[in-house]
């Protein structure tokens, strides 16, 4: 197996914060995130997702403690159950895996908005779908010449 010695491998923030938000669409609780009226349930959310800046100690002693004895109330039965069901998701699955989503201690990228950045601009580069193989080299090439000046 490829490893590499004394790397972290870490969650990008926005896959962790989106795959919270896909669940909590997923169970109908779209309208009641949104709803300008009523910002309970998005901040309990945005609570949890941005506890991934806080350090492990904090969030277990203190933070996820409220957030399990906190969970919001549904204006409607259908939604407390839905909530509920958010809450039961969270606790087992994101829980027990937080070093793979904290992002406390993370000095590198936490999206990969530089790499699609990358990736739109060989757009430019190669004016072609699929460019000559030899020319692939040449323009990688200049264009790192170009960003080391």
């Amino acid at each position: 197996m490829f490893s590499i010695p004394e790397s972290q491998c870490t969650t990008r923030y926005f896959h962790f914060a989106k795959n919270i938000m896909d669940y909590a669409e997923r169970k109908g609780l779209r309208d009641a995130y949104s709803d300008p009226e009523s910002r309970e349930l998005y901040d309990w959310i945005r609570t949890f997702v941005l506890s991934a800046m806080l350090p492990e100690a904090v969030f277990m002693e203190r933070l996820y403690p409220f957030l399990a004895n906190n969970v919001p109330a549904g204006a409607v039965q259908a939604q407390s159950q839905s909530i509920t069901e958010v809450a039961k998701y969270i606790s087992p699955y994101w829980i027990p895996r937080r070093t793979l989503w904290e992002q406390y201690q993370n000095d590198g990228p936490r999206t990969t908005n530089h790499a699609e950045a990358w990736h739109n601009q060989s757009r430019i580069l190669f004016t072609s779908q699929h460019p000559q193989l030899g020319l692939f080299p040449k323009k990688i090439k200049k264009e790192i010449t170009a960003q080391a000046l």
